[in-house]
């Protein structure tokens, strides 16, 4: 009699429902985590980025700032009501506004620059306008503004030097905080600017701009009273 192979069944033991439960949970609680520092870690990427343009933004703003003051003109506009042409430069401690050979876009042609405090002296408002014949300051009030530098203090200074009046004597150098050019008929030679922080007062950026028209004695305009 032949017999039959017996087959044994080995039992095999699976998960039970609170074994499942369980590890749904846990699963959850590690998702929820990866999630929460993920979400921290884009935040500060993304502060980080927007601080990062902010000073770029900044950096850009004055740059071209000094390159318009480097490039500032002996501009002579004709007052119609006395007959007489004046240069555009007036210049004190909170604003300024002066005519340059540069432009934001590279458009040939004078330019007219305004910089002007924000609200609560914060900021600076920034006007440009092309430069012809007419007064360009009123060209300047009819352009829309552009807020820079919404978190700092803006001021000028402005450099005059006074010739020797004898051999070997040097040269006196000033820092005025006014200039106008419009009484003195011929512009500074160069212009500092300093930004300091709106809340600490503390100084965060100076830029002293030459500027180049005072190096080309044919630039400067011979007014006749």
């Amino acid at each position: 009699m032949i017999k039959k192979p017996s087959i044994r069944y080995q039992s095999t033991k699976g998960f039970t429902l609170l074994e499942l439960l369980i590890a749904m949970a846990l699963a959850a609680m590690v998702v929820a985590v990866l999630a929460s520092g993920l979400s921290i870690t884009l935040k500060d990427w993304n502060s980080n980025t927007k601080q990062l343009e902010n000073q770029l933004d900044n950096s850009l703003a004055l740059l071209q700032i000094e390159q318009a003051l480097i490039g500032a003109y002996p501009h002579l506009y004709q007052d119609r009501k006395k007959l007489k042409k004046y240069i555009l430069f007036e210049g004190k401690q909170k604003k300024i506004a002066w005519v340059s050979s540069v432009s934001p876009d590279r458009t040939p042609g004078l330019t007219a620059w305004e910089l002007k405090p924000g609200k609560d002296d914060k900021g600076l408002l920034l006007r440009i306008a092309p430069a012809f014949a007419d007064d360009p300051a009123k060209r300047l009030k009819k352009t829309e503004p552009i807020h820079l530098f919404p978190d700092y203090q803006v001021r000028f200074e402005y450099l005059e030097i006074k010739p020797q009046k004898r051999y070997m004597e040097q040269e006196k150098t000033e820092w005025k905080k006014k200039w106008s050019a419009k009484k003195r008929q011929s512009l500074p030679f160069a212009v500092r600017m300093v930004l300091r922080d709106g809340n600490q007062g503390k100084p965060v950026a100076e830029i002293i701009a030459p500027i180049m028209a005072q190096e080309h004695f044919t630039l400067k305009p011979k007014i006749l009273r």
